[in-house]
This record gives structure tokens, C-alpha cells and sequence, in this order.
């Protein structure tokens, strides 16, 4: 974690140790800091590099201050570079500092430094002379960076409470907390007005008075579907991207561990990391489990409880060694307080993400310095490939639409209805899709609408439905019409500002984060395969399956059932239910949330099902909408200090 401060007249003399206890906050360690020419720097290592716990409150740090560039300029990075050794030799320094390396391609290639580095990171470079601090975030995945300033100062920081010690004022923005709710993360201002964040894939040149920022790096405005070859060798350069990313994953670590599930993109990772790791050396992998009493009926195309394809794939592959977590006792408000505190934010990620819990504990409890995610499969590797019906129809390609069509077994429907539906009405424009809708009197209302919770008040004063239609992250179309839109709905949200949570969980456990597929060769080469490379032969997700040939049995591989992580949802809120409905009784009256759709909400409790279901006018209301409302009133009343039940 870092922070940075610089003021006309310079610092206040209690702000450095102030903020280095703020950085520290969580993990019980006062962060590193030093004075630099009129600013202040705070430097606090990742978790995986600070002292053992017990011997923390003895530890002295030793002399410490940011890495200086030849320019004279100070550089503070946080994170890691996957090509450091690479760029060192390039730019003839010791690769062991990364700050110094980053410092050095800045001087070098200035806005150009962060297309030549790979890796996970954030960084700030301050340029004494110009008054100006440069800050950073890498192309797909990075650490969290808020920054805010005034005509006479300027300040970033990993966390925002460490911009309200610079002179922030705590004021939650409205517009941020309905954007949350509506899933719509991909506008630059922060959960305090006056603060910002960078965006990934961005440098902001900020100053006093003024900030400027640029997008180096928009994996949106690549080529798609551009290379060309033998299947067979592409399937082989696949392969050799993921291994590397792979590699790249375990990179310094001493016992990582991959959550693994029973689908195509956790078995191809977990396959690929036992490569990648000594022959000798064994893999424990970790899986989420659904509560003991859940009475969810099995369904179609559904995988429920996904323990018995882990457990056949480990005893495939005999160096693993599963682990399984059922969170018995986490609730999706399990720490909300302490994530709070460890966040500043309230992205809409939390309430979903209770899972992670247990998974993060075990990691901890096994002695794992690394948990390895595989979240990017889908818009990599793993990519379904159903946006090609479409686009078959509209190049004229028969054959393989005929292919793909016959082969789709979802639903008893003919060839006609098939085209129909995965073909035609996907691709017509939005104004003639809304149209086809209604004359069918079904709702085209986007289901951000549907589980947001907003009232509809907010939504106009907010105007947010068109700026999340312009942002192209509402979700309208149940499928969709080409591969860009696709890719926008995975790619416009950057990391869903994720970014906040892992920091505060990796703090909380102390055990750092890694989505493997999130490695930019391997995006970029994805994205410049041919569409006939994840739906082929009438097979959706065949790249991902091919990489699974011999790594799966054929059974596994070719199914077309999906993993449904939130299947238990009633055994685990109905014991809920009388303190959610207090909940909500006692935010009625808090001015700060009359954004929130109470009647709808407390509908939702008056109706609850007696049985689980997985139907959607169910499921979203009840296992979505709701836990993450009353997520979105606990983080308003943590932040302005109002009691929930007052």
C-alpha cells in the first residue's frame, strides 16, 4: 500500500505518522515513510513480505525512502512486475527493486512505460519540479489507487481514509453509491466527493488545481479475430500463454493455492500450474461448497455441488490435494464492518463475495501465501463463442450455423426457432430488438433495473440507465449480438472495482490474490483468434475444451452444465429474515439512504418462498437485490457513524 501528499508549505508534522499508522491500520503495522523534497511519501509492503505477526509490534523498519529516478523524479510502486529481470536488463539496472525499474522506464518511455511492463501494480512519480505526481494502474488487474486535490495540494493513496487525513472531507457521493447498486462501475468518481480513482490501464497527471488523465491501455480498441492458422497450432499457442501466465502466477510464492471448481476454466489453470511446479512438489486446492441444508432440486444444465467432479478430477491428477469449504457459519454480512474500514469503498462486489471467506481462511489456516483465481477464463481462454451464431448469419457462413444450430440442446425448439433465437433477433439494433419485445409482451427492461433496488426517483435524478446503456454495461440482452458487445460487457468494467475488496481481504488474512487468466498476452492472444475457435463443430467453449483434452474425462469436458455458486441461497438467508426486516424498518429513516427502494425490498421479505427456487423473478430479488441493499446501508451507516438501528 502507498500514500502521497504535497502541499504548498509542505506537510503538517503529525501527518507521516499519521498516515503510516492509517496504512497499517489492518494488518497492526505502521507503514514506512520519508520526506522528499517539500512531499511526503508512505510505503507499506505487501502482505506476503511483512514480518510474522507475533513480532510486528517489536518491528522497526530501517531506513527507508522512495526509489529516485535519474530525472530526480520519486517513485512509490506497489505490486509486482512479471517481466522485471526483462526491463532491469534493458535499462541496465538491478532488477531487484522494482520501484527503481519502474522509475527508470518512466524516464525512458514516459507514458509509454506501462505498455512495455507486465505485471499487477499501481505506482506514483512525483516531479518536484513540475509540481505534478504521475500515478498508475496496470492494463487488467492492479492494486487500488484514490487520489483528490485542491488549487493548493494533492494526494493519492491505496485507501481513501488515508485522503482524509491530507484534508479530504468524509462526504459519500450519491451518484456512486446508485451506481454501485446498478452494477455500473466503470466511472472515474470516488465513494467521497472531491476523490477519484485510476482507472486500470490509466495514468492521471495530477496537479494542484487540475488533473489530466489518459488510457494507455484499452484491450476494447484491439484487433479481433485477426490471426489465422491451423487449429491445432493455435490450440499449442493457447497453451504455452496459459502456462505462462501460470507461471507467472507462482512467481515468488511459497505454497500457493488455486480455488478450483468443477468446470473448464479452474481445471485448465490447476492442470497447467502442476506443470509449472517442481515434479516433487504437491497442490492443494480449495473449493466452495454449498451449506449443508440446502434443498435446492437439482435442475438441467445446473451443477449444484460441484465436490464430486473436484474430487474425480484430483484423483486424476494425484498431486492434488483437495479442500473444501461449506462456510457454515459466514453469512453475506460475515466482517462487513472490518471490510468497511479495511475498503473505504462500497463496491457492489461484497455481499456476493461472502464465499471468498472461507476460502481465504482456509488458505491462511493451510499455511498458503497465495490464493490463484481463474475469474478472466471467460473473456480469454474460456470465451463461449455464442456470440457466432450471429455472426455466421451475417457473413454467410450456412454450414457452421447449421452445425452450431443443430447441435444446441438447450430447450426442445426446432431449426427456425433456434435461428431465431441465437441468431437473428441477438443482432438486430437496439431500437428493432425492444421492438420484437413488445409485440411479444415481454419486459426489455435492462436486469440491472431489476436488481438494483433503486427507487425510480434515483434512477431519473441519476439518469442511470442511459449512462450505464452508454457505458455498455446493461444487461438487456440474454445474449449477445456480436463478440465486441460481449467483450464490453466483460471488459468495460475493468475489475467490477474489485480491486478495493481483494486489498482489504489479502489485509484481513493476510494472503495475497491472483486471477491467473488475468495475464495480457494471453488477453491479447484470445482476442485475436477467429470466432470459429470457441464455437466450433457445433461445440460453444471449444478452445477451452481442446485445452481440456486429457485433462478431463470426455464426460466432463464436453458437458454443457454450468456452476451455480449461489445455489444455496434460502438455507442460508431465511434464518435471516426477522433481522433483515428490522433492518430495513430502522434505514427508513435515514436521509442519506432515500435512494433505496424500501417498499419493494420489504415486499421481498412479506413474499419470501417457502421452497428454494433458482427462478429468476425469484432468485434475483431474493439471493441479489436484497443482500446487497442492506450490504449498501451497512457501508452508508459505517461511514457517516449512524448505529443501524437508530
Amino acid at each position: 500500500m502507498l500514500a502521497f501528499f504535497a502541499g504548498r508549505g509542505g506537510a503538517d508534522g503529525s501527518l507521516g505518522p499519521r498516515l503510516a499508522a492509517s496504512l497499517g491500520l489492518i494488518v497492526g503495522l505502521p507503514a514506512r515513510v520519508a520526506h522528499h523534497e517539500g512531499a511526503l511519501f508512505a510505503s507499506l509492503p505487501p502482505v506476503e513480505h511483512l514480518p510474522p505477526r507475533n513480532r510486528r509490534a517489536r518491528h522497526r523498519w530501517p531506513a527507508w525512502h522512495p526509489a529516485i529516478a535519474r530525472s530526480g523524479r520519486a517513485v512509490l510502486f506497489h505490486g509486482w512486475l512479471d517481466n522485471c529481470t526483462e526491463l532491469a536488463a534493458e535499462l541496465g539496472l538491478d532488477p531487484s527493486d522494482p520501484a527503481a525499474v519502474y522509475g527508470a522506464a518512466v524516464d525512458r518511455w514516459g507514458d509509454g512505460a506501462d505498455n512495455r511492463t507486465e505485471g499487477q501494480y499501481c505506482a506514483i512519480v512525483h516531479d518536484p519540479v513540475g509540481h505534478e505526481a504521475r500515478l498508475s494502474r496496470s492494463a487488467l488487474r492492479a492494486p487500488p489507487l484514490h487520489y483528490f486535490r485542491t488549487e493548493s495540494a494533492i494526494g493519492a493513496a491505496s485507501v481513501p481514509r488515508a485522503l482524509e487525513l491530507m484534508g479530504l472531507e468524509r462526504r459519500l457521493n450519491p451518484r456512486k453509491l446508485v451506481d454501485a447498486l446498478y452494477f455500473n462501475p466503470t466511472e472515474e468518481e470516488g465513494f467521497l466527493q472531491g476523490s477519484w480513482r485510476v482507472g486500470l490501464g490509466q495514468v492521471v497527471h495530477l496537479r494542484p488545481g487540475g488533473h489530466r488523465s489518459l488510457r494507455y491501455y484499452d484491450p476494447l480498441a484491439l484487433p479481433l479475430g485477426a490471426r489465422r492458422g491451423d487449429p491445432r497450432d493455435l490450440i499449442a499457442e493457447a497453451d504455452h500463454h496459459l502456462e505462462q501466465a501460470c507461471r507467472c502466477a507462482v512467481a515468488g510464492s511459497g505454497e500457493p493455492v488455486p480455488t478450483l471448481t468443477g468446470g473448464l476454466d479452474s481445471t485448465n489453470v490447476t492442470a497447467r500450474l502442476l506443470r509449472v511446479l517442481p515434479e516433487d512438489r504437491r497442490l492443494k486446492t480449495l473449493t466452495f461448497t454449498p451449506a449443508p441444508d440446502m434443498a435446492q432440486p437439482d435442475l438441467p444444465y445446473r451443477t449444484l455441488n460441484e465436490r464430486g467432479l473436484v474430487e474425480a478430477f484430483a484423483a486424476r491428477h494425484p498431486r492434488i490435494d483437495p479442500h473444501f469449504t461449506d462456510n457454515a457459519e459466514v453469512r453475506f454480512d460475515h466482517r462487513l464492518d472490518q471490510l468497511f474500514l479495511a475498503m473505504g469503498t462500497g463496491p457492489a462486489c461484497v455481499s456476493v463475495n461472502f464465499r471468498y471467506h472461507g476460502l481465504f481462511e482456509q488458505a491462511a489456516r493451510l499455511g498458503c501465501d497465495r490464493l490463484l483465481i481463474s475469474d478472466m477464463g471467460e473473456p480469454t481462454f474460456s470465451a463461449s463463442g455464442e456470440w457466432a451464431y450471429g455472426e455466421f448469419l451475417r457473413r454467410g457462413e450456412w454450414e457452421r450455423l447449421v452445425e452450431a444450430l443443430r447441435a444446441d440442446s438447450f430447450g426442445q425448439r426446432g431449426m427456425l426457432r433456434k435461428l431465431l433465437s441465437r441468431a437473428v433477433i441477438p443482432s438486430l439494433p437496439y431500437g428493432l430488438w425492444k421492438r420484437w419485445k413488445a409485440l411479444r409482451g415481454q419486459d426489455s427492461a435492462p436486469q440491472n433495473l431489476f436488481i438494483a433496488g433503486l427507487t425510480d426517483a434515483a434512477l431519473d435524478h441519476h439518469d442511470v440507465a442511459r449512462r450505464a446503456r452508454a457505458a455498455g454495461v446493461s444487461y438487456e440482452r440474454d445474449q449477445y449480438g456480436d463478440r465486441r458487445e460481449m467483450l464490453t460487457d466483460s471488459l468495460a468494467r475493468g475489475d467490477i472495482e474489485n480491486a478495493d475488496w481483494i486489498q482489504a481481504m489479502e489485509q484481513i488474512y493476510e494472503v495475497r490474490m491472483r486471477d491467473v487468466p488475468a495475464y495480457r498476452p494471453l488477453l491479447e492472444f484470445c482476442l485475436s483468434l477467429p470466432s470459429e475457435m470457441f464455437l466450433r463443430e457445433g461445440q460453444v467453449r471449444w478452445l477451452a475444451r481442446e485445452l481440456a483434452r486429457g485433462i478431463l474425462p470426455d464426460e466432463q469436458r464436453l458437458s454443457r452444465s454450468v456452476g451455480t455458486q449461489h445455489a444455496d441461497w434460502h438455507a442460508r438467508l431465511t434464518p435471516q429474515l426477522a433481522e433483515m426486516k428490522a433492518q430495513l424498518r430502522a434505514a427508513r429513516s435515514n436521509p442519506d439512504l432515500g435512494f433505496i427502494d424500501f417498499d419493494r425490498l420489504e415486499a421481498t421479505l412479506d413474499n419470501w418462498p417457502a421452497e428454494s427456487t433458482l427462478d429468476d423473478e425469484v432468485y434475483f430479488p431474493c439471493a441479489f437485490t436484497l443482500p446487497r441493499a442492506l450490504t449498501m446501508i451497512r457501508y452508508v451507516n459505517f461511514m457517516t457513524g449512524r448505529n443501524a438501528d437508530s
